[in-house]
């Protein structure tokens, strides 16, 4: 949108969600790049994703964000992601009173991933206790000129919670992710990780470890393979889990942790690696940001998820599903693509095709930005200029 002369103000939190710090100690705006600025909100941080502390840190962002957007001139149109749930719901009745065009980018099922984590018995007393959080979803879907969701699930699911049938202008985008092209160098400590791995087939894992992305398994499956010299298995990424998985693996030789890795040292990572996991303990609907970096790499792909991911995996041949904690099915799996080389390339090639087709973030994100023109165009249409 920016580089089509459009000036974005860009909400956002200031907080790192990945490394859970601060990035500025006071609310914050910059100018990150031509025609888009920031305006960084600061809450109260949290230490977990699915906590009250949380909950209580999208309040007060959903809270500043409804003060201080009225003071500033009024959009064209507002474009606002769920989660937050509270600040969309805030930018709805701001777009509705301003006679605005809105759209809503569902990105996961808030407040129902607070419901997941109750035991089963206190659901409906949870779900009765988030009872304003859900009609906070509810009316930013409902009052959307069009919705916009990362998967057909969460699509789904927010029609479900608005209650409205799906038309033309709601849209799913994957995330995607842009071809990488040349690395252009890595640290020391990867070109010793490198050279560990070199010659060797690599099966790896790139990611935060935590609640929903839980390596464990690939830990158990290097247990099974560890007879299988040339197979070695690189668990990349740092998390509240890590030093957990770290331990499980002390024994295994077959299995690396090389810690957080940059954009430069991932992709050399990758560029060495012949598959990518997707690893979840539980049933789940996500669709991993990851997936989309291994098949831009042309990495086939072993997933546990449910949902989209495991429709794709199996309607376009780019890899296989394993069902979550199971580390036989999972080692299955791994000698499969390591013991017969044709399928493996047949497989190879079907990532390339079906990333080039569907994933690449320059042809998504151009659909992207001409949606959100139309939606404006459309709105004009229809109610007159602002």
């Amino acid at each position: 949108m920016a580089e089509r002369g459009h000036a974005i103000t860009w909400w956002a939190g200031a907080f790192d969600h990945l490394k859970k710090k601060m990035i500025f100690e006071r609310d914050t705006t910059i100018h990150w790049r031509e025609n888009v600025s920031i305006v960084a909100l600061k809450g109260i941080g949290y230490r977990d994703n699915v906590s009250l502390r949380r909950y209580l840190d999208h309040r007060l962002m959903a809270w500043k964000f409804r003060k201080r957007i009225r003071n500033m001139p009024i959009p064209d149109a507002i474009v606002a992601s769920i989660p937050c749930h509270l600040m969309a719901y805030e930018a709805a009745e701001y777009a509705k009173e301003r006679g605005i065009p809105f759209l809503v980018d569902i990105r996961d099922p808030w407040p129902d991933i607070f419901i997941d984590r109750v035991p089963g018995p206190l659901k409906g007393i949870a779900r009765r206790i988030l009872s304003w959080d859900y009609r906070a979803s509810r009316k930013a879907i409902q009052q959307a000129d069009a919705i916009v969701s990362m998967m057909e699930v969460l699509m789904d699911w927010g029609l479900r919670c608005a209650g409205r049938e799906r038309v033309d202008s709601d849209r799913v985008f994957f995330l995607g992710s842009a071809n990488p092209g040349e690395v252009s160098g890595s640290s020391p400590a990867m070109e010793e990780t490198l050279k560990r791995i070199r010659g060797k087939f690599v099966v790896a894992f790139v990611g935060t470890m935590a609640y929903y992305h839980n390596p464990s398994v690939i830990v158990e499956g290097a247990r099974i393979a560890k007879g299988e010299k040339e197979i070695v298995f690189v668990i990349a990424g740092d998390g509240i889990l890590f030093e957990e998985v770290r331990r499980k693996a002390a024994d295994l030789n077959n299995v690396i942790f090389p810690g957080w890795l940059d954009n430069n040292d991932i992709h050399a990572l990758l560029m060495n690696s012949h598959i990518g996991v997707c690893p979840t303990p539980f049933v789940a609907n996500f669709f991993p940001n990851k997936v989309f970096l291994y098949l831009s790499m042309g990495l086939p792909v072993l997933s546990a998820f449910e949902g989209d991911l495991k429709g794709i995996l199996y309607n376009d041949r780019i890899g296989f599903y394993f069902p979550p904690n199971d580390a036989d099915t999972f080692a299955e799996r791994v000698f499969r693509l390591y013991r017969e080389p044709v399928l493996y390339k047949e497989i190879s090639g079907n990532v390339k095709r079906v990333f080039s087709s569907k994933f690449d973030s320059r042809i998504i994100y151009k659909g992207y930005a001409d949606l959100i023109e139309r939606v404006c165009s459309d709105h004009k249409n229809k109610h007159g200029a602002l």
